[in-house]
């Protein structure tokens, strides 16, 4: 808290220096004249090469992810990094960069170690050419100042031929960091160098002249077409820069968006109305155009980035955005005391690739200490008993770390997929939406805390094979589940709510409550297109219109 705290106060500070010193000395009326002068048409022309700038920025992402990635159909890579560059105007320190390894996990299942390398790369080819942009450019500006530019240029080429190196000699680096980890044993090492070493694979679409060559290419679009938006918002006020000044405004700019404020507001101005007040402009002038051209960046990136969140299914109240609040690790939970066992380690392991046949969804509820053993007994069985499977998870608005487990299993599962509710809506409304996506020809939904075992479907599975429509756990017909039976007996409410239920409502069914429900997929898809109720009565409802719909629904002791 305190950590953060600092953060945002030092941003606050930044901006507010920044702010003042490019305010500073400003003229009033010069500046209102400079701005009923603009002329619109030039900045509404502006965003166009500012639009093709971005796509190719896209292009060059995806082109950055090896081949056996792109070749699982990589998706939605232009729109993820316009939430990224979105969230970059809102946040400080780039920290749009996290939605952006989210979104490309929930999505394309690339993992945070791959999607980070490749963002380290579009960073530094990024850094490279501004720095070289930055220092031919400057260097013919009287009176620019040139110091830190010079630093920046010379890091980022540094940067440059190392990434070089180590995407022509990976294999060697990975076979050095793995050297590295087994010499000081410990999991914290271990995890580092198999997320490095994992990292290091994402490098490969460099390690070719092809690769190199079609990255390099993509970046100078980025920035050819950027400058072109830069030459036009400055002729909206009737400016025609050189291309020394679009150089230097150029990479100045972008350079001083590098700033821990969000956006690089504040920085940004005042870099970009040093460079071209020394390049001959009036002061007034050149913050106008500054400002111009970083409030287009913001209506583009909040337009195009706005539309691509509201797609992708991201926002900030998501628990999509979860799994960076803690940057949790499966095996870091898998050495708690509480789950550490060589039972579940095997089960990680083991686990391997099959495409859907039956569903089974898992409602969850702040259920980070007991859905992964769940999940993992889940996934044995199926493996064991069924050809083709899948296993969906609906996290009902979880404010424990529920997401975060299901999600790092999910990257190494293409079986199990995660779906988020917006904020706790009830099991019903869990269950609900995590029916309607399943595509199992049969499916099942069973609690996250395993309350019925899932070798416990064999049973429910015969009974469809026999004809049912819909077969359903049933504890009050089992002998051995005395712990339900005493709890019932305690229990007026529940067992006046019994008596009304299977007197009047669905009669002929003793127990209706038990989460363990086996449906065709034609009947699941009907029932829970009319299913409404969002608490715990919706075993009621279902089954209430599993019976209207005349469905034949078989009780199975469980």
């Amino acid at each position: 808290m305190i950590k953060s705290t600092l953060k945002a106060l030092l941003a606050l500070a930044i901006l507010a220096g920044s702010a003042y010193l490019v305010i500073h000395g400003l003229q009033g009326a010069d500046v209102r004249r400079v701005l009923g002068e603009a002329r619109v048409g030039y900045l509404l022309l502006a965003a166009v090469p500012l639009a093709i700038g971005y796509a190719a920025r896209g292009l060059r992402w995806h082109y950055l992810f090896p081949d056996g990635v792109r070749r699982e159909r990589l998706r939605h890579a232009t729109g993820i990094l316009l939430v990224g560059f979105l969230l970059n105007n809102f946040l400080p320190a780039r920290g749009g960069e996290l939605a952006r390894v989210v979104l490309m996990a929930r999505h394309n299942k690339v993992p945070a170690s791959g999607t980070l390398a490749t963002l380290f790369v579009e960073r530094v080819f990024d850094g490279f050419v501004l720095g070289a942009l930055g220092l031919v450019s400057l260097g013919a500006i009287a009176g620019a100042e040139l110091r830190w530019v010079q630093q920046l240029a010379l890091g980022f080429g540094a940067l440059f031929l190392l990434v070089l190196a180590t995407a022509f000699f990976h294999a060697h680096v990975a076979r050095w960091v793995e050297r590295i980890g087994a010499r000081f044993p410990g999991h914290l090492t271990h995890a580092a160098s198999r997320a490095v070493i994992s990292g290091l694979g994402y490098l490969g679409s460099l390690a070719t002249l092809r690769g190199l060559a079609r990255a390099v290419a993509f970046t100078f679009t980025v920035w050819l077409f950027e400058a072109l938006s830069y030459a036009l918002v400055a002729r909206a006020f009737g400016v025609q820069l050189d291309l020394a000044r679009i150089g230097g405004f150029l990479s100045v700019a972008n350079f001083a968006s590098l700033a821990p404020t969000p956006g690089g507001v504040g920085a940004v101005e005042l870099a970009g109305t040093a460079v071209l007040s020394a390049g001959g402009l009036a002061r007034e002038t050149a913050f106008v155009i500054v400002t111009a051209q970083h409030l287009l960046q913001y209506a583009f990136c909040l337009v195009a980035g706005g539309l691509c969140a509201g797609r992708l299914g991201f926002a900030l109240s998501s628990k999509v955005v979860e799994p960076f609040r803690r940057l949790c690790d499966l095996e870091a939970m898998l050495s708690r005391p509480a789950q550490a066992s060589e039972r579940m380690a095997h089960k990680l392991r083991a686990l391997d690739s099959h495409g859907p046949a039956i569903s089974v969804v898992v409602p969850a509820y702040n259920e980070e200490t007991r859905i992964l053993p769940t999940l993992l007994s889940t996934l044995e069985y199926l493996q064991e008993s069924s050809d083709s499977f899948e296993i969906v998870v609906v996290d009902d608005g979880s404010k424990d770390a529920t997401a975060d487990v299901v999600h790092q299993l999910g990257l190494r599962v293409p079986e199990l997929r995660l779906l988020c509710l917006p904020s706790n809506m009830g099991k019903g409304a869990a269950i609900r939406a995590g029916m309607r996506s399943a595509s199992g020809e049969l499916i099942l939904f069973a609690d996250a805390d395993g309350a019925t075992p899932i070798a416990e479907l064999a049973r429910l599975l015969t009974a469809i094979d026999e004809g049912a429509d819909v077969a359903i756990g049933s504890r009050a017909l089992s002998a051995n589940d005395t712990a339900v039976k005493r709890t019932l007996k305690r229990l007026i409410v529940g067992r006046t709510f019994a008596f009304i239920v299977n007197s009047w409502v669905v009669p002929g069914i003793a127990d209706t409550q038990c989460g363990f429900k086996l449906f065709r997929r034609g009947v699941a898809k009907r029932i829970f297109d009319l299913q409404q109720l969002d608490g715990f009565a919706f075993d009621v409802e279902v089954l209430r219109l599993a019976n209207a719909l005349e469905y034949r629904t078989r009780e199975v002791s469980v």
